[in-house]
Parts: structure tokens; C-alpha cells; sequence
């Protein structure tokens, strides 16, 4: 019987930490080693571990964070599997026997994950989150499992070098991505740990993840030979106006619509030009004294009737290529000024995101966890029921306003279904999205709120 290593990580989680030493303990799988690592808490964390000591070891340290205390168990841990447990979370009591008996099947399988029950500070179920069958179906790796609860086969672990020190704010993503490059991941069907979302959990620091997540897939891009080929920003513009002002030259705190936009392909590392197509002669010649010095940024006149609604921008986008270049870039990147302020850095994790998991177009998403409802005749009924509710799987919607496409998109625009699509994930901010004059005002409060920031910084 294999040695497994539960590594559990507290840090000022009195009031959770006995509840995931308990669940450690409780498991029908006996040969464990269970560490106890306290990153340095200033609560009463310690004196409730050391009611353990007789059946944990326990590791006083100051506080480094979560990828150092990741690395320090892993140098101490005698199991040929180690598996973390974060202190506000518990595991189910057949957790680790169903974890090594799944990936004991594999030998080339470097992780095992089972799907979990999400929880609220009640410890009320919230929803199930189911995994993909990764022995299955599975051919794109894009979805990496959450680090938390995840079994990992320790000589494998340190062949590709273990977690990088650079991302101190990530949760998997890393070393998934490193693991995943050379060897098979293997997932159980079953709920076998909870979960506890609340607001001191790491997760709920959206922004810094995403801004991680996006710097590690930048890093293995280009420790997987990545090279910087073309790739054209496309910002279709349409005549229109929101309180009287022309929509895209309407000022959002001390900036237009269009150079919000403008802002972040300019930030952008992977972007060679831009091309902003205008419908209107009068608003091209206004865009046009905005950018005049912008070598980068061109400006093409878009047909009308190929700016209207049903007709495909790729018409458009062909339409430039035929008569502004002769070569043919090998990324297009869509970005709409509905979605003034996407971040930059979302633009290149698409196209990063493309190269590593080899998809054929990208969609800057957000995830809905909306209950929905039909009307039946009698009233309107949940969509599922509550139960079912709970175990569906994640609905993505299409937030953001950036998508990309190889060059190869253009020729088969009507396979999209059958493409690989892969998505990226965008923040709160960066979802907003402007439809109506009361957007506006919203955005212009957003706007203000970012530049006292950058001020502040």
C-alpha cells in the first residue's frame, strides 16, 4: 500500500482547521503521513492543532505564503503521493482510497482530482463541481483542477521542477501546466471534499489570480519554444449615438470610448497592428486626429452595408487583407468598445491560451451560476430542479469583448461549432459591458475609479 502525504495549510483558520485535521484523520485509507504546516498565524491556530501533536506532525513557520509552504511539504514528504488540504475545507472519508485506487490504474498519471461539493460559512451545500472525464473525450486540457485536493505523484512532481516561486497568487495553474505537457491526469466522478467559499478565501481575490494566471501562461508558452508571430487587433466601430454624443467618442472620465480601447492593445506584447474599420467618413476623420502619430493604429473604411446586422465582420476583416496587406497574420483578435475596459492582458493569454492547448479560436468568458426559469403555461418553473441545480456543470456567456481566431478562421467561419474554442476567464470590470445611457453613466464612475487608482499607485 502506497505512503500518501496530507499536507494541511493553516493560516489564522482557528475556527476551520480541527474540522479538516478530523476529516484527515477519518479516512478509510490508513498508510498516511498528515502534516500540519502553520504559515505563521497570529490567531489561536496553534494551540488547536497541538491537541494533535500525537497524531500529526506539525510545522511552525513564519509566514511565506501559500507556494513556499507548498514547496517546504513536498521536500519533507515521505509519501510517494501528496495531497493538500487547505484548513477552511474537509475531505470526504473515502477520499484518498478513491484517489489512489484511480490513479494507481495509470502509472503515467502524475494527478488525481475528484469532483467537490462547494459550501457556504453554514457548511450548506452551494452546487457540485463536476470534472471532466480526462481518461475520456478530454482534448483540450484548458480547465485546470483546482489545487486544493489534488493527488500528486511526487517523483513527477519534481522531474518538471515543482511549482514556480514567481507566482506567489496562483492555485494549480502552474503546475498543471507543467504536469499536464508530459504526463495523463486522471479524475474521479464523486464529490470527496468540501469547499468552503467565504471572504477570506484565496479564490476571492479575483484580479490577482487572473493577473497570475495570465503571466503563467505567458511563461510556459515560452518555455514551450513560443514564437511571436503576426497578429492584427481588429475594432469594428458603427456610427451610433448615447445622449447625443457620438457613442465611440463619448469621454469616460478623461478618455474616449475608443482610446480606452486603443489603451490596452497599445499594452499589449503580442499585437503587430490595429485596425480600427469605421462606417462613417465624418467619425474616420475624428478617430483619425485622435491616433495621427500612431504608426501602429490604421484606419479602414467599412462599407455600410457590411456593418449591418446579420453580416459576418469577418466580410470586413477579408475585405482589409485584399487591399491594405499581403500576408495574412496568423492571429485575428476582435475586441469591441462595448467592453471599454478588458484588460490587456487578456488579449495575450488568448493568444498564449491558443499556442499551449491548441485551440482554433478563444472567447473572453465569465461564469454564470444563475438559476434559470420556463413558463409552462401555469407560472414559471426552475429550469432543473434544486438538486440538479447543484451538479450541472459550469455555463460560460460570452463577457469581455475579445475573441481570437487563427488565420484559418476566415475559410471555415461555419465549423465554429466543430472548432476547438477555447475561452479565456475576464473580471468583473473587465465585463462590463455598455448597451444603454445608463451604462454610460456606470462607466464613467468605473473609469474615474480607475484613474484615481493608477494615480494612486
Amino acid at each position: 500500500m502506497s505512503k500518501v502525504t496530507i499536507y494541511i495549510l493553516n493560516y489564522n483558520y482557528s475556527k476551520y482547521v480541527a474540522k479538516a485535521i478530523e476529516s484527515a484523520l477519518s479516512q478509510t485509507y490508513k498508510n498516511l503521513e498528515i502534516l500540519v504546516i502553520d504559515d505563521g498565524s497570529t490567531d489561536d491556530s496553534l494551540e488547536i492543532i497541538n491537541r494533535y501533536s500525537d497524531k500529526v506532525k506539525i510545522i511552525e513557520q513564519n509566514n511565506v505564503g501559500l507556494v513556499k509552504s507548498i514547496l517546504k511539504a513536498f521536500s519533507i514528504a515521505e509519501g510517494e503521493f501528496v495531497v493538500r488540504l487547505d484548513a477552511d475545507d474537509w475531505l470526504d472519508p473515502k477520499c484518498i482510497e478513491e484517489l489512489v485506487i484511480k490513479i494507481s490504474k495509470n502509472k503515467n498519471a502524475a494527478l488525481a482530482f475528484p469532483d467537490y461539493f462547494e459550501v457556504d460559512e453554514f457548511e450548506q451545500i452551494i452546487r457540485r463541481i463536476k470534472r471532466h472525464d480526462f481518461s475520456g473525450n478530454v482534448s483540450m486540457y484548458d480547465q485546470p483542477a483546482h489545487g486544493a485536493c489534488t493527488l500528486t505523484r511526487k517523483d513527477h512532481y519534481f522531474e518538471v521542477g515543482g511549482h514556480d516561486e514567481n507566482f506567489i497568487c496562483q492555485d494549480g495553474v502552474d503546475i498543471w501546466l507543467s504536469l499536464t505537457e508530459k504526463y495523463d491526469v486522471v479524475n474521479v466522478s464523486k464529490p470527496l471534499f468540501y469547499y468552503r467559499k467565504h471572504s477570506q478565501s484565496l479564490t476571492v481575490n479575483e484580479d490577482k489570480i487572473l493577473s497570475t494566471k495570465s503571466d503563467i501562461y505567458r511563461s510556459h508558452a515560452e518555455k514551450r519554444g513560443y514564437v511571436k508571430g503576426t497578429s492584427y487587433a481588429f475594432i469594428p466601430v458603427r456610427s451610433q449615438s448615447l445622449n447625443g454624443v457620438e457613442y465611440t467618442l463619448t469621454k469616460l472620465g478623461n478618455k474616449t470610448v475608443i482610446e480606452w480601447v486603443i489603451e490596452k492593445v497599445r499594452k499589449s506584447d503580442l499585437i503587430n497592428k490595429t485596425i480600427i474599420m469605421v462606417d462613417d467618413e465624418v467619425l474616420m476623420d475624428k478617430i483619425s486626429k485622435l491616433f495621427k502619430n500612431d504608426k501602429r493604429i490604421i484606419l479602414f473604411k467599412r462599407d455600410k452595408k457590411d456593418s449591418s446586422s446579420g453580416v459576418s465582420i469577418n466580410t470586413s476583416i477579408e475585405k482589409f487583407l485584399e487591399t491594405h496587406d499581403t500576408d495574412s497574420p496568423e492571429n485575428i483578435v476582435i475586441l469591441t468598445t462595448n467592453y471599454p475596459f478588458s484588460r490587456h492582458n487578456y488579449i495575450d493569454t488568448s493568444i498564449y491560451s491558443m499556442f499551449l492547448f491548441g485551440s482554433e479560436s478563444i472567447d473572453s468568458v465569465v461564469m454564470d451560476n444563475s438559476v434559470f426559469y420556463y413558463h409552462d403555461g401555469s407560472g414559471i418553473k426552475p429550469w432543473v430542479d434544486v438538486f440538479i441545480r447543484k451538479e450541472r456543470e459550469d455555463i460560460y456567456i460570452r463577457r469581455g469583448g475579445i475573441s481570437v481566431f487563427n488565420k484559418e478562421f476566415l475559410r471555415n467561419e461555419e465549423d465554429i461549432i466543430s472548432q476547438k474554442m477555447g475561452h479565456v476567464i475576464v473580471d468583473k470590470i473587465s465585463s462590463f459591458e455598455i448597451r444603454s445611457n445608463d451604462d454610460l453613466a456606470i462607466a464613467d464612475f468605473i473609469a474615474t475609479k480607475l484613474i484615481n487608482e493608477k494615480k494612486n499607485v
